[in-house]
């Protein structure tokens, strides 16, 4: 089996995982592979102050792994709480702060509308499937420092980082 064909099968794999019917709260999983240095993190259930020390710990530690790409998968995430917003906001500034790009995959109106009446969804690529997902990090150099310049949260990163 050629490389393209063992990718495009795990690729698979890591969808269908994405659509299993088991969600348990906040389940997390960790893909341990990896493509070009790309880090897979799998969420399930409700992101709320409860479980976001356990989820916000795993993406640091990805994070810290210095990956090319994270690809944070919220597809199977049914409530995303202020906690859980303030933790992708951590994520984004940590990977920047790494320069690692950070993709969201979800179509998820549960994540989606808390983020966009925030005003943070714009801060983020956010992509439809886990496979989208892998194609846009695997096609993107390291540009996470100049995703989305104008957008409100970037400039409010951009400003901590300048002024701590």
């Amino acid at each position: 089996m050629g490389l393209s064909a063992q990718i495009t099968r795990e690729i698979e794999q890591l969808d269908a995982l994405a659509r299993r019917e088991e969600v348990h709260t906040a389940a997390l999983a960790l893909d341990p592979r990896h493509w070009q240095l790309m880090r897979f993190v799998h969420v399930a259930g409700e992101v709320d102050m409860a479980t976001v020390p356990t989820v916000s710990e795993a993406l640091q530690q990805v994070i810290s792994t210095n990956p090319s790409a994270v690809v944070l998968n919220l597809t199977k995430v049914d409530f995303l709480g202020s906690s859980g917003l303030q933790m992708l906001i951590e994520a984004r500034r940590d990977a920047d702060a790494a320069q690692v790009r950070l993709v969201l995959v979800t179509q998820s109106r549960a994540v989606l509308r808390p983020m966009e009446i925030t005003g943070i969804l714009d801060a983020f690529t956010v992509l439809p499937s886990v496979a989208a997902g892998w194609a846009d990090a695997a096609d993107t150099p390291r540009t996470a420092a100049t995703e989305k310049p104008n957008s409100p949260l970037r400039r409010r990163i951009d400003a901590e980082r300048e002024h701590p």
